[in-house]
């Protein structure tokens, strides 16, 4: 079996770094929000873009996009908050934790290429 990802988290592992997750996320957020206004300062600006010509908060945004993967974790949708956790099940199959920010906790799973509304809940 070819595994998608190289690193993987058990539930447990996924629970302690939900306080690292929620932190980025809302930091994410808020960024996002800033940068929407940054670009809409630079509408109209087409020629000639230098990079210290974009809003400082795009390489803020990226650092933190940067820093999910670097923790072997996957960014599925900032805006909504969700953040995927490779995981294998038991019985050696690949899925991912889904986790939707606010939640509290890893509560459901679906396979790596599922969308959101896939999710099945963790049994005990």
């Amino acid at each position: 079996m070819v595994l998608a990802y190289s690193q993987h988290f058990s539930v447990n592992d996924a629970q302690r770094l939900i306080p690292w997750v929620e932190e980025r996320l809302a930091r994410l957020q808020h960024l996002m929000v800033a940068l929407r206004k940054g670009v809409r300062e630079l509408t109209g600006i087409t020629d000639h873009l230098l990079p210290e010509s974009f809003p400082p908060e795009l390489f803020q945004l990226l650092g933190l996009m940067r820093a999910f993967e670097e923790r072997g974790l996957v960014l599925r949708d900032p805006g909504a908050g969700v953040v995927h956790f490779p995981h294998l099940l038991p019985s050696g199959d690949e899925v991912v934790l889904c986790y939707l920010r606010g939640e509290g906790s890893p509560k459901f799973y679906h396979l790596p290429e599922s969308p959101f509304c896939h999710r099945k809940p963790l049994t005990a």
